[in-house]
């Protein structure tokens, strides 16, 4: 029972390390990276399918 506690600590401690060093040592080139992503917004028309329905007697 300690062997599989120590690993799920050993696991969720690299886990916390890893978004550490994304967040803060990282985290300024990603944020640039994110602001340099140009996005275009295209306003096209799109023709609506026909509703068919069906009448049961």
């Amino acid at each position: 029972m300690n062997i599989l506690f120590f690993m799920v600590f050993i696991l969720f401690s690299i886990l916390i390390l890893r978004l550490g060093v994304v967040q803060i040592l990282k985290g300024e080139s990603y944020a640039a990276q994110a602001d340099n992503t140009e996005v275009k917004a295209i306003n096209l028309s799109v023709p609506r399918g026909k509703f068919m329905t069906r009448i049961i007697n």
